[in-house]
């Protein structure tokens, strides 16, 4: 199989016309030439202008049918287990709510205990035994 000038350009990322001015001045040679299209055999075309990276980057996606379904069923497992650990997170959030608003109705509890028993112990009065009254303490 041998490219023509614009096949070569797109093999290669050049223009037409760099293609065409290589082959012109002798760098490139061809095969031959039918009407106005050249012959240009690949590997002497690659020998001067390696491949293009846009030329590799499709025949690596054309390898990769394969590992995209190995890829896809992975993402799948992964995206099944992150589901449940972000269930596993709000049920724990939702604990954590629970137990706060519990502490702070004991703590509240406590503090109005607190408060009543320090106010009636105020109320109450100490009678003075005898000798409380004798040297007025």
């Amino acid at each position: 199989m041998y490219f023509s000038i614009g096949q070569a350009a797109k093999a290669t990322g050049k223009s037409k016309s760099t293609i065409s001015k290589a082959l012109k001045s002798g760098k490139i040679s061809h095969i031959g030439k039918e009407g106005n299209a050249y012959k240009i055999d690949p590997a002497e075309l690659f020998r001067v202008y390696p491949k293009s990276e846009q030329r590799n980057v499709a025949n690596e996606q054309s390898e990769t049918p394969k590992g995209n379904i190995e890829t896809q069923h992975k993402i799948k497992v992964l995206e099944v287990q992150l589901e449940a650990a972000n269930e596993k997170v709000n049920a724990l959030e939702a604990d954590k709510e629970d137990y706060k608003s519990r502490l702070d109705k004991e703590s509240e509890e406590r503090w109005k205990l607190f408060a009543q028993l320090t106010h009636e112990r105020k109320e109450t009065p100490v009678k003075k035994g005898f000798f409380g009254r004798l040297f007025g303490k």
